[in-house]
């Protein structure tokens, strides 16, 4: 899980770099327990646009870093929070009915993350 090691600065570089390590750490005895390299949080250009991933970290996309894991012999794993969003993410922006109010019509949050982002719930009884 990259999140423990790279935290929100996770990047392509990074990634591909820990995917080298842990392929070499594989082919180990010590190694053989290494099935599966998620990809966690820092990889979407922003909480709710799961569909984009971060253009400046991850300039070439995540594909890249799942294809490095399976040539590694490993699963690669993607870390996502489908019911969460921030207020600047392009689908809040674009959907804004999608945000999930309370009876003052003020977005519900329904989380705090690193670093110090407030995240609002996605209405997901709207269709």
């Amino acid at each position: 899980c990259s999140w423990y090691c790279h935290g929100p600065a996770v990047s392509q570089d990074l990634m591909l770099r820990t995917v080298s390590q842990l392929g070499t750490l594989r082919a180990t005895t010590l190694g053989t327990a290494f099935s599966l390299v998620q990809l966690d949080d820092g990889w979407q250009s922003e909480w709710g646009d799961w569909d984009t991933p971060h253009p400046t970290r991850f300039p070439n996309g995540i594909k890249i870093i799942a294809d490095a894991v399976r040539t590694a012999g490993m699963t690669p794993g993607l870390w996502l929070a489908p019911a969460a969003l921030v207020a600047r993410s392009a689908i809040a922006k674009r959907h804004p009915e999608w945000v999930l109010r309370d009876a003052r019509g003020k977005p519900v949050r329904c989380g705090f993350t690193a670093p110090g982002i407030w995240l609002h719930a996605l209405d997901v009884s709207h269709p």
